[in-house]
């Protein structure tokens, strides 16, 4: 398993829970070739969520979350291992709900999700063009 395998199946098990999600941030070469970490967004509601929801999914797929911060209010930070072919494979997993700057929101998880579109044929959904771009330059 790859970080784009492991990437897919966190926003599989996200949906299978009703929970729509986007990535942003630099996607090309996604999900074959994730460079950094994989931002996510999803709806404030649903934020809250995120701890138990992965570490369940990681229990289940026999992966461990060998970090965990909340490093805004507003966003948590993961990361998930597990056994590659050779050697450990991590994943620095990042998802967040509004985007916030001292405490005002400048971007809403609720514009970031409403259109979404697929990402090719990736399984992969991102924000309309126009609101992924406001993201990645803010």
């Amino acid at each position: 398993m790859n970080k784009g395998q492991v990437l897919l199946h966190l926003l599989q098990a996200f949906e299978a829970q009703g929970i729509p999600a986007v990535v942003v941030g630099d996607t090309r070469g996604y999900p074959a070739e994730i460079q950094s970490d994989a931002d996510v967004v999803v709806a404030p509601e649903h934020l809250v969520r995120m701890p138990l929801l992965l570490e369940r999914v990681a229990r289940e797929q026999g992966w461990q979350i060998v970090q965990h911060l909340q490093h805004e209010q507003v966003a948590h930070y993961f990361v998930i291992a597990w056994r590659g072919a050779t050697d450990t494979e991590y994943l620095a997993f990042d998802v967040c709900s509004n985007y916030l700057r001292r405490g005002r929101p400048l971007l809403t998880a609720a514009s970031l999700l409403e259109g979404r579109v697929p990402l090719g044929q990736t399984g992969l959904f991102v924000p309309p063009p126009a609101r992924a771009f406001l993201y990645y330059a803010l």
